[in-house]
C-alpha cells in the first residue's frame, strides 16, 4: 500500500511540474530580452552539453562540499550571511569550441593577465553577486526555459511529506536542476517550511505580488518588524518586498521565506533569475539586462 501511495504522489508531482512549467518558447527562440538578448533552443543544448571545469572550487567557496549536510541546520538563527556586493559572476570558456568553461568570481571581467596558464576563449558577465552552485550553465539554461519555478519548486516540496528523497528527485527530473543546484533548492523548501507553514498554506494559490496585506514577515526588526535574519549586517529584504502599496511587494508566503531561507540559498545558489537579468512570475523592478547568448553573440562580458 505505502509504495503505490509513494508511485501515485511522485507521479502526480512530475507531471504537475512538467507540464505547469511557463516556458518562453516560440520556434527556435527560448529566451529573449527586450528583443536585444536572444537564446534559442540550439543555445540551450550546448548550455547543457558544455562541462564546467570549476564547480568543485565554487562549492567550496560558498561551503557547500557535503550535499548532504542541511547548511540552514548548522546555521543558527538569527544569521547574518556575508556576500560580496561588488562582485560578479563570469563565465569563462576554456576551449574554441565553447565546450568546457569555469565560473569565476571577479569584481571585473577576468583577462589574460589573471590566468597566464590557461586560455580564454570568450568571457562573459553570467550574473550579478557572486558564484555558487546554481551559477554553471546548465542550471542558466534550466531558469531560461522555465521562467515560473515558484510554483513547481512549491509542488516538488508537497512530496516532502512523503519523502525528502521524492522532494530531490522531483527537483532533479521534474524541475531539471542539477545536483548539487537541487540540493540547496531541497535545503531552502525545507527550511520555508519549517518557518512559514501557515502562511504559505494559506496563500497557496495567491498572486505573488500583493500591493496591500497585514502580515510583513519581511519587514526588518531595526523597521519595526520581525525579520532578524541580514545580510552584510543590512536588512535581508529590500524595502520594496514588504512596503504597503508597493506593485512589487511580496505575499506573505514569499516575504518569509525571503528572510529565512533568501540569505543562506543567495550565497549558496549564487544563480537567482534577478541576479541573471531573467523575468519570473514574481514582479522586481531593475532587473539588470544581461547577454546570456554566449554562442553566437561577438560580445564579452558586460
Amino acid at each position: 500500500m505505502f509504495n503505490l501511495v509513494f508511485k501515485i504522489v511522485t507521479l502526480t508531482a512530475f507531471a504537475a511540474v512538467t507540464l505547469g512549467q511557463t516556458t518562453l518558447t516560440t520556434g527556435d527562440l527560448v529566451y529573449s530580452i527586450d528583443g536585444k538578448f536572444s537564446v534559442s533552443q540550439k543555445d540551450i543544448e550546448r548550455m547543457k552539453t558544455a562541462t564546467w571545469l570549476n564547480a568543485h572550487q565554487v562549492a567550496m567557496a560558498v561551503n557547500f562540499t557535503d550535499t548532504k549536510a542541511d547548511p540552514y541546520q548548522a546555521t543558527a538563527a538569527p544569521f547574518d550571511v556575508s556576500i560580496d556586493p561588488a562582485a560578479n559572476c563570469y563565465v569563462v570558456f576554456r576551449d574554441r569550441e565553447k565546450t568546457t568553461y569555469d565560473m569565476i568570481t571577479a569584481l571585473e571581467p577576468p583577462t589574460d593577465a589573471d590566468f597566464p596558464n590557461e586560455r580564454q576563449y570568450g568571457v562573459f558577465l553570467s550574473h550579478e553577486t557572486p558564484c555558487g552552485v546554481c551559477s554553471n550553465l546548465w542550471d542558466l539554461a534550466v531558469y531560461l526555459e522555465k521562467p515560473d519555478l515558484t510554483n513547481p519548486v512549491r509542488l516538488c516540496g508537497f512530496t516532502s511529506f512523503v519523502s525528502g528523497d521524492i522532494n530531490l528527485e522531483c527537483l532533479k527530473e521534474g524541475v531539471g536542476f542539477s545536483d548539487d543546484c537541487a540540493a540547496i533548492w531541497f535545503y531552502n523548501t525545507q527550511y520555508t517550511r519549517e518557518k512559514c507553514m501557515v502562511p504559505c498554506i494559506l496563500l497557496l494559490f495567491a498572486e505573488s505580488n500583493q500591493p496591500f496585506g497585514i502580515v510583513d514577515p519581511c519587514r526588518p526588526a531595526s523597521n519595526g518588524g520581525t525579520c532578524e535574519n541580514t545580510i552584510n549586517q543590512g536588512p535581508a529584504c529590500a524595502d520594496f518586498q514588504y512596503d504597503f502599496g508597493s506593485e512589487y511587494r511580496l505575499n506573505a508566503c514569499l516575504q518569509c521565506d525571503e528572510c529565512n531561507s533568501g540569505p543562506l540559498f543567495q550565497k549558496i545558489a549564487g544563480r537567482t533569475r534577478r541576479a541573471s537579468g531573467i523575468e519570473s512570475g514574481i514582479d522586481r523592478p531593475d532587473i539588470p539586462l544581461i547577454n546570456h547568448n554566449y554562442f553566437t553573440s561577438t560580445a564579452t562580458a558586460n
